[in-house]
């Protein structure tokens, strides 16, 4: 074991030398290779210098690190928590847009399963590369909307102003985004982000909604009675009711998406204005305000 950390230890040193000095593009490649393999290396303290060093050569030689992006993924799932980070920062370095979908795949499916200490880093972090990089706004629709459902609780605000303003500009997008958002905010109340956005689409799109014309996979269509989004909005706001900051932000939307509603839900009016007049007497001041 002392023999094995002593030849890593003079490896390291090797690598450093190369990466100080004007090295050939063989010579730095050679460096990388031997930093890539010190990250299936059984020590912790390893694999972490291996990740810093990579960091600070992407930049000079991307295709050579770049190339052991899987190995580099790999140590995402890594139990100690300084590597994780240090490989999930090294991963957006290396996102392209010529990569990023398998990327994004990798994170994803590791999202499923993060810790909560992690989650929130990933999803962030996931969604940073998606804006950056997306290769077409259909895509970032639906994988933006895929983080939402798996960690909605922990997205940063940004985001979802982001692709609200991203469906706004699409007009094509808009259909397909509130139906789709609309089925997965009733599967996952939990996730505040998903709920947020889901009462902001239902508000401006509703007449979308509920009009028949989405087809689901089998060319039947997707019909939603102007009841039953309401209804999915009203149980939205029992749920995050007196929920703290966030869940009193969720309800504001919902009032504002219920006002909305009033001029595209014409035979809703009533149900409408009893949801609203609900919140006359609302503790939260701001809400009392909206309503």
């Amino acid at each position: 074991e002392g023999s094995r950390n002593t030849a890593n230890s003079i490896l390291y040193e090797c690598v450093r030398t190369i990466m100080m000095i004007e090295s050939s593009q063989g010579l730095r490649v050679l460096a990388i290779n031997i930093l890539a393999r010190f990250l299936v290396n059984k020590e912790n303290n390893i694999r972490f210098i291996a990740l810093k060093s990579l960091h600070q050569v992407v930049n000079v030689d991307y295709k050579a690190v770049e190339k052991h992006k899987t190995t580099i993924l790999g140590c995402i799932k890594d139990p100690d928590i300084a590597i994780k980070k240090k490989a999930l920062d090294l991963v957006y370095q290396i996102c392209k847009n010529t990569n990023v979908k398998g990327i994004v795949k990798e994170l994803l499916n590791y999202l499923l399963t993060a810790e909560k200490d992690f989650k929130e880093e990933l999803a962030n972090k996931t969604l940073m590369a998606v804006e950056k990089y997306s290769p077409s706004k259909k895509w970032q629709v639906d994988t933006v909307i895929k983080v939402f459902t798996l960690a909605g609780s922990v997205v940063m605000d940004n985001f979802i102003s982001s692709l609200i303003a991203l469906i706004l500009s699409t007009p094509e997008l808009q259909n397909y985004a509130v139906n789709k958002v609309y089925f997965s905010m009733k599967e996952n109340m939990d996730q505040s982000g998903l709920q947020q956005l889901g009462v902001w689409l239902i508000g401006e799109f509703g007449d979308l909604l509920v009009n028949g014309q989405t087809m689901d996979m089998d060319d039947t269509p997707i019909n939603v009675s102007e009841a039953e989004a309401v209804e999915t909005i009203k149980n939205v706001m029992n749920f995050y009711n007196n929920k703290g900051d966030k869940g009193d932000v969720i309800v504001q939307y919902s009032l504002v998406a219920l006002s909305k509603l009033t001029v595209r839900f014409e035979s809703m009016k009533g149900e409408l204005r009893e949801l609203i007049e609900s919140c006359v007497h609302h503790p939260n001041i701001e809400i009392q305000q909206r309503a």
